[in-house]
């Protein structure tokens, strides 16, 4: 129950675990960033250089989610079961604000 992502050579990303496959990263963008989102609530922000992958999580799911460094590229690890994943241009997106709650100091004694 968990999923690995790494980037491949040609503009690839390789999926590994609950499900196997291989994304083809958008082209044509030009800040070479790009979106990953998984059915457990996960989106990651990709950026793509000279055959580089790099990952960061902008949004937390339910899984436990692991970026390790392995030297040329980011492996992802996500400690959950995931029923699908996709892939985007990083423009093709929109996020909610989330701002904090207030917590109530005393509330009704």
């Amino acid at each position: 129950m968990n999923l690995t992502l790494q980037g491949q050579p040609h503009e690839r990303v390789s999926v590994s675990g609950d499900i196997t496959t291989t994304l083809r990263v958008p082209v044509g963008w030009a800040d070479r960033r790009f979106r990953v989102a998984t059915s457990d609530g996960t989106l990651l922000l990709g950026t793509y250089n000279e055959g580089s992958y790099r990952f960061a999580v902008e949004v937390e799911g339910a899984a436990i989610t692991r970026v390790r460094n392995t030297g040329a590229s980011d492996v992802v690890t996500l400690d959950w079961a995931v029923e699908w994943i996709t892939i985007s241009d990083v423009e093709d997106s929109a996020l909610t604000v989330r701002l904090p709650e207030p917590l109530p100091l005393f509330g009704q004694l």
